[in-house]
C-alpha cells in the first residue's frame, strides 16, 4: 500500500484516504512515511 500512496502522491486527499483503514500496529510506521510524504510535497511545491 505504501507504493500505491507513493504513486497518488500529489493528490493528498486520496493518500490520507488510503492510510484511514490501516491497523494501529501500523501507526508509527504510519506516521513515518507520512512526514516522509510532507517533507517530499514540500520541496517538490517550493519549485
Amino acid at each position: 500500500m505504501y507504493i500505491f500512496a507513493a504513486i497518488s502522491l500529489p493528490d493528498s486527499d486520496t493518500m490520507s484516504k488510503s492510510f484511514q483503514w490501516k491497523q494501529q500496529t501500523d501507526k508509527s510506521i504510519h506516521e513515518m512515511f507520512y512526514l516522509k510524504c510532507k517533507v517530499y510535497l514540500l520541496i517538490n511545491t517550493q519549485f
